[in-house]
């Protein structure tokens, strides 16, 4: 799911920048990166620290990302499309 998004985001703002539309990097974007980051480092660590299940976060926070990258792909596209229908480039 991961991947996809980054997949689908990457063609959107291809065919977006060939409309002459700049799109941006909205928070929920950034939210998405911050949950991946902080989750890849909790299944680096991977084991259990001092009652914790890194692991066990790692996996909580990385199915969050994925929902809130999906969340914001959709946001991204949704507004590609608005700007596309209604004639143009808004910065």
């Amino acid at each position: 799911v991961i991947v996809g998004r980054e997949f689908a985001v990457t063609g959107l703002r291809s065919i977006a920048a060939a409309e002459g539309i700049v799109l941006a990097a909205d928070s929920t974007g950034k939210a998405k990166m911050l949950l991946q980051t902080i989750g890849v480092h909790f299944l680096i660590v991977h084991y259990v620290y001092l009652g914790v299940s890194f692991h066990e976060i790692g996996i909580i926070l990385l199915t969050l990302a994925a929902v809130v990258g999906v969340w914001s792909a959709v946001g991204y596209h949704i507004e590609v499309f608005r700007r596309m229908r209604d004639g143009g480039p808004v910065i």
